[in-house]
């Protein structure tokens, strides 16, 4: 699937499969011709059923200048692939790992390049809440390991792919612009380039590199990211962003005693001790013995005889 290495990767101009291939995958098939954008006139074959069909030879065109593209970022800077909506998500994520890319495939977060500054924090408090997993944590107790391990959950559903994220990439690639649209406007505003897949619901003014092809079905998200992972190995020769994906969830988490916690917990050992030595020294060594119903009695009787 993903061939890093391979002949066809080392040619400046990356080739795609033979048209029928693009049929076959549904990249044809748009949405329905009551919800298109007139933006995508040009882009829109003839219509059937009531379904836009998109023209797929210019599909096959815009696709190849658009991966040729890819390739050539990635030589430089990396690349952020994005996709967020639930049958993209997994394909996402195994679209960046494969390709060594940055990724979002749970949610965006808004701000995230705008108000980029912010975001880093929440980023570097996953970091260093993994790097106190894997240290160990100072005497902390195991609620309070719970709570880190909550905090830890959230920012990693966010996060996850972007880890290492300290300046803006050098391009991103969209799965379905419409739908991410806050992310394609900040990209925009701040001149990152924008290359994604384009319905005919989308409005293509917003995206520098434009593929014209069905964004909701599974076939086609994975036959397009498939071209796209291989075009940014192309450039990067395998060599970009490291991930490390650790449930810490699940993560057995050592817990550090430090040696003032050390000691004031065997000074309280030591105290309690001398308390069971103390009440027990304090208690006589002849006790009286206690009367015994059969002796008072006794003495009962021999006073009333003297009388």
């Amino acid at each position: 699937m993903y061939k890093e290495g391979s002949e066809e990767m080392q040619n400046t101009i990356l080739q795609v499969p033979d048209i029928s291939v693009f049929l076959e995958k549904g990249l044809h098939l748009g949405h329905d011709s009551t919800k298109w954008n007139p933006k995508m006139k040009n882009y829109v074959y003839t219509r059937k059923n009531n379904i836009n069909i998109i023209n797929i030879l210019k599909t096959k065109d815009k696709l190849i200048e658009a991966l040729n593209f890819l390739k050539k970022v990635a030589e430089n800077s990396n690349i952020l692939i994005l996709g967020t909506k639930r049958q993209a998500s997994e394909l996402v994520k195994n679209a960046g790992l494969a390709s060594h890319s940055y990724y979002v495939h749970k949610r965006w977060i808004g701000g995230m390049f705008s108000n980029f500054e912010i975001v880093k924090k929440s980023i570097h408090r996953l970091n260093k809440l993994e790097e106190a997993f894997e240290r160990g944590v100072q005497d902390r107790t195991k609620y309070e390991i719970m709570l880190m391990k909550k905090s830890w959950t959230k920012l990693n559903k966010l996060f996850q792919g972007v880890k290492t994220l300290d300046s803006y990439p050098g391009a991103i690639f969209v799965v379905d612009v419409n739908y991410e649209k806050p992310a394609v406007k900040e990209a925009k505003e701040l001149g990152i380039a924008v290359v994604g897949i384009v319905d005919t619901n989308s409005d293509p003014d917003f995206v520098d590199y434009v593929i014209p092809a069905n964004d909701d079905s599974i076939s086609s998200l994975s036959f397009i990211l498939d071209l796209v992972v291989n075009a940014i190995l192309a450039g990067n020769k395998g060599v970009g962003v490291k991930h490390s994906l650790v449930d810490y969830s699940k993560f057995e988490v050592k817990v550090i005693k430090t040696e003032q916690n050390k000691l004031l917990n065997d000074s309280k050992e030591n105290s309690s001790d001398l308390i069971i030595i103390s009440q027990a020294e304090q208690e006589p060594k002849n006790k009286p013995k206690k009367a015994t119903i059969g002796t008072i009695t006794k003495k009962t009787i021999k006073s009333k005889t003297k009388t």
